[in-house]
């Protein structure tokens, strides 16, 4: 499981889904610390092809969130892409974009996020 708190992301195992441990290196994944990630939060995973795909929402100084994407082979040691995810603005939508949601349908990925004007 990778869940945040305090800004950063953390990651903990289970054998049964009710009780879970804690993996003695968290934080896993932590803001770059510019002022376009000063927190991330609400990561989602999926595991496709051999790679872990995370999703999560990057936190700025100012009140516009972003989605980021990171990859890693194991689930612990992730590589974050240099740009935020590509989403076309609908007219209806505010400036921000978080909380996303991820699905593969057979080659397709399919995501639902919040939007909002950034207040």
């Amino acid at each position: 499981m990778w869940f945040n708190s305090g800004g950063s992301i953390y990651y903990a195992t289970s054998t049964d889904g009710i009780n879970w441990e804690l993996y003695a290196g968290n934080p896993i994944l932590t803001p770059d610390g510019n002022p376009n990630e000063q927190y991330i939060t609400e990561p989602k995973v999926i595991y496709d092809e051999g790679v872990y795909k995370m999703w999560y929402t990057a936190i700025p100084s100012s009140n516009v969130y972003y989605i980021r994407y990171a990859t890693s082979s194991d689930g612990i040691n992730w590589i974050k892409s240099n740009q935020t995810v590509n989403l076309p603005q609908q007219q209806w939508e505010g400036p921000s974009r978080a909380y996303p949601m991820v699905l593969k349908v057979n080659s397709e990925y399919k995501m639902w996020y919040t939007t909002n004007d950034g207040r």
